[in-house]
């Protein structure tokens, strides 16, 4: 599935980056704040079903990539202005 064909293209290409070889110490390390995951589908135009992780932290949401863990998006609750919830 194109979900697989994604999931190897991120992981050899992670795995070809020199910089991937190597851990970087940082001592800007963000301070962790607890927060909440919730796996979901995103539907798209042409009904592709793509799996996220909605994170709910105490700014705001994160929308983040189920394999790689990186945030893709994030929505300070500030500028949300209405929630539907639909069950």
């Amino acid at each position: 599935t194109l979900d697989t064909l994604e999931w190897i293209m991120r992981g050899s290409s992670s795995l070809l980056s020199p910089s991937s070889w190597f851990g970087w110490n940082s001592t800007n390390l963000p301070e962790q704040t607890e927060s909440h995951e919730f796996p979901v589908v995103r539907t798209n135009w042409y009904y592709r079903q793509q799996k996220r992780i909605l994170r709910f932290t105490d700014n705001g949401i994160e929308r983040v990539h189920p394999i790689t863990k990186s945030i893709q998006s994030f929505h300070p609750y500030s500028s949300l202005v209405s929630v539907e919830i639909v069950n």
